[in-house]
C-alpha cells in the first residue's frame, strides 16, 4: 500500500488560530476530521500532531508540525524517520498545504515541483529535504482590491507589513468564507487522493 504523506503549516499555539499563516494546519485539520482518520497524537519525532490511518486505497501520515513556521522542514524529516516509506517518497508521495499570499483570498491551487514562493515553512521543507519535489495545495490570503493581475502582483510584493499581515486573524467575513471553503479543499484532497494530482490539477486549478 503506497504511503501518502500530508502536511499542513502553521504556527502552533492558541494565539495563532484562525489567523491568515495558520490556513494549511486547519485545512490539513478539517480533512482529518471530516474524513474521520484516527485522532491526532502527539509525536517528539516528527515534531508535531500526526495520525497514520487509511483513505481511499491509500496509507495518509498526516503532520501538523508544531515547530516554528520556519522550522517545518525539521519536522518533515523527523515525520519520514518515524513513518519510513521502503519504496523511497515519490514526488506525489508528499503534499503540503500553506497559505500563499500571491493568490486572492480563498483561491486553492495545486502545483508540484515550484519554488518557495516566498513562504518560509516551505523553504525550510526544501532546505532540509534538499529538494522541491512535491506537492503543495495553496490558499490564497490575499485580498484582491486592484482591477489587475498587474496591479495585484506589484501591490503582493512590495508589501512592507508582509509578518503583520499574515499572522492577523482573518476578519469576520473572510473567516465565514474559510469556514465553507474547508468543504471545498476537503473535497479537493478527496480527488488528489482518490484520481491522483493530474486529475485534481486538471479539474481544480
Amino acid at each position: 500500500m503506497n504511503t501518502l504523506y500530508l502536511v499542513g503549516l502553521g504556527n502552533h499555539g492558541d494565539k495563532y488560530k484562525n489567523t491568515r499563516h495558520n490556513a494549511g494546519y486547519e485545512l490539513v485539520d478539517y480533512f482529518v476530521s471530516h474524513y474521520e482518520l484516527p485522532q491526532w497524537h502527539r509525536s517528539k519525532i516528527s515534531m508535531g500532531l500526526v495520525t497514520d490511518g487509511v483513505y481511499s486505497g491509500k496509507r495518509v501520515v498526516a503532520l501538523l508540525p508544531e515547530t516554528f513556521m520556519n522550522l517545518s522542514g525539521q519536522a518533515v524529516r523527523g515525520l519520514y524517520k518515524e513513518f519510513p516509506f521502503e519504496g523511497g517518497v515519490k514526488t506525489d508521495d508528499l503534499i503540503v498545504v500553506h497559505d500563499d499570499l500571491a493568490l486572492p483570498f480563498g483561491t486553492i491551487k495545486i502545483s508540484r515541483s515550484r519554488g518557495d514562493g516566498g513562504h518560509n515553512g516551505v523553504r525550510s521543507i526544501m532546505q532540509n529535504l534538499g529538494h522541491k519535489d512535491f506537492v503543495r495545495i495553496r490558499f490564497g490570503i490575499e485580498p484582491r482590491v486592484q482591477q489587475t493581475d498587474e496591479e495585484f502582483s506589484a501591490r503582493v510584493y512590495n508589501l512592507t507589513n508582509v509578518p503583520d499581515f499574515v499572522l492577523k486573524p482573518f476578519t469576520a467575513d473572510e473567516l465565514t468564507k474559510f469556514k465553507e471553503l474547508k468543504q471545498v479543499f476537503a473535497e479537493i484532497l478527496n480527488v488528489v487522493l482518490s484520481d491522483g494530482v493530474d486529475v485534481a490539477m486538471n479539474r481544480f486549478n
